[in-house]
């Protein structure tokens, strides 16, 4: 009898250890793909933009600036459906790659309700910005004005209206700040070739032109 019930208290002893140790198989792999599952979670072009850091992460180089800055007016002038809130959030944070002098034309207030007529504008005109070019690194400028460091930076819009498409082109002008950050002082609207057409300082709206 005493042999019976040990080998039966055995019996349910091991049962019970394989229970155990299967249970903590079993979170283990739950917590594995969960872990998994997070990793792979999509983060938005829109989410990205509108939770960058400047303060942390402000892009090291004129050209950068440039590329930032043309992701903005992509989303903005895109296919993306935006909120007013969505707006006055991006909004701001286009100002912050300004230079002061460019901000002060362009006050937090107003150039919320500026970037969100141009995107009605768009949405009405059924047009959006296919794409945006910056040029190389190469061809980037640099120079000095009134004792400061500048770089001007060319770049290049495909806007899709209707049927047709047009192309646009922009030159940059960024001056470095105190903290060796590049910011947007204006810009020239320019041909292809970089050929001045006219200048502004109202970023994309052109309704502030010299």
């Amino acid at each position: 009898m005493n042999a019976k019930r040990t080998a039966r208290t055995l019996v349910v002893v091991c049962i019970c250890a394989c229970i155990i140790v299967a249970y903590y198989i079993y979170l283990d792999r739950s917590t594995s793909s969960r872990v998994a599952n997070s990793d792979n979670v999509q983060v938005s072009e829109k989410d990205r933009l509108l939770t960058m850091d400047f303060d942390k992460n402000y892009p090291p180089t004129p050209r950068e600036v440039i590329k930032t800055y043309n992701r903005y007016l992509t989303l903005c002038f895109g296919d993306q459906d935006l909120t007013k809130k969505e707006i006055t959030r991006l909004a701001g944070k286009i100002r912050q790659m300004m230079d002061p002098e460019l901000a002060a034309k362009n006050p937090a207030d107003e150039y919320a309700d500026s970037l969100t007529s141009q995107i009605s504008d768009y949405k009405s005109r059924k047009a959006k910005m296919l794409s945006t070019k910056v040029c190389d690194t190469s061809d980037v400028i640099y120079g000095s004005l009134k004792g400061h460091d500048v770089a001007y930076v060319q770049a290049g819009y495909s806007v899709k209206e209707a049927s047709s498409i047009s192309r646009t082109y922009q030159k940059y002008i960024l001056r470095m700040d105190g903290n060796d950050h590049w910011r947007i002082l204006g810009f020239e609207v320019t041909d292809a070739d970089g050929n001045t057409i006219r200048s502004g300082h109202s970023i994309r709206s052109g309704e502030k032109t010299k």
